[in-house]
């Protein structure tokens, strides 16, 4: 993977300003601990890859009628605030701690596998209770804040 440089993250951020895609400018290149808030990425795919400390808030990920995989990755301390994620999003047996998924719609979302532990979730759509997250590491304190406000009997 490539490193991106000055002059591709120029191109980036204009392509941002002017609500343009930045997919093909992400091919090849290394996205660790880079900012695309507020970016229109249609296509992400990675497998196995480091993207940590990346901030893709605010965000539109994918397309309508696809698929954006990103299983094994090392998502550690993204920022996926806001993000939408448009068609189905697979992220299986990746590291997904400290993430922060502040009013994400998460619904058409496959986590097999995956530690969400330390993420930040207020306001955030999450399918539980199907095989969507089968095998998911969450905290204890998550199922905790579910059951805030509820009546179990």
């Amino acid at each position: 993977m490539k490193i991106l440089n000055n002059e591709r993250l120029k191109l980036i951020e204009s392509y941002i300003k002017n609500g343009k895609d930045i997919s093909s400018l992400l091919e090849g290149y290394s996205l660790k601990n880079q900012s695309f808030a507020r970016a229109i990425i249609k296509t992400l795919n990675r497998y196995n890859e480091d993207l940590s400390g990346t901030n893709f808030a605010y965000c539109t990920i994918g397309e309508n009628d696809t698929e954006t995989n990103l299983s094994g990755c090392n998502l550690k301390g993204c920022n996926f605030k806001r993000a939408k994620f448009l068609g189905r999003t697979i992220i299986r047996n990746a590291d997904v701690r400290n993430c922060n998924f502040h009013d994400t719609d998460l619904n058409h979302f496959e986590y097999q596998n995956s530690d969400f532990r330390g993420g930040v979730f207020c306001g955030c759509v999450l399918k539980i209770g199907t095989d969507a997250g089968q095998g998911a590491i969450v905290d204890s304190g998550l199922i905790e804040l579910l059951k805030k406000g509820w009546i179990l009997k």
